[in-house]
């Protein structure tokens, strides 16, 4: 598994618009993403990058479809990290989340299914 940080250029639109289908196809064929996010800047809300975690088995195969991209290509990020990982806490737990979050987000609550609150089992724990 890998984790992929990409921080975007400053004329990231001009760099990926001539290529948006390119990358589309690409992402089809070759993408083993599983979970991604958008990293924004606090100041002005705005998207800078995008992180996203892999579920390739080699460095090559991450490489290829990093570095093969279209929008790699095309220079759309000024910087990219690759990061081998061992996730840990992704085992059916990855639709679910607490409720606090569901109040916080309600948008969002048809994609997950509320955790149950975690509670000590009485007996010596």
């Amino acid at each position: 598994m890998y984790m992929v940080s990409r921080w975007f250029a400053p004329d990231v639109e001009a760099r990926v618009a001539p290529v948006k289908e390119a990358h589309q196809r690409h992402v089809s064929r070759f993408s083993n993403t599983i979970g991604s996010a958008r990293l924004v800047d606090e100041a002005t809300g705005k998207a800078v990058g995008v992180l996203a975690y892999n579920d390739f088995e080699t460095r090559a195969e991450v490489d290829h479809y990093v570095y093969d991209d279209p929008y790699t290509i095309a220079g759309a990020y000024s910087r990219i990290e690759i990061q081998k990982v061992e996730i840990y806490v992704w085992d059916g737990y990855y639709a679910r989340t607490s409720p606090w979050f569901l109040q916080k987000h309600p948008e969002l609550a048809d994609r997950f299914t509320p955790k149950q609150p975690y509670t000590r089992r009485s007996g010596g724990d």
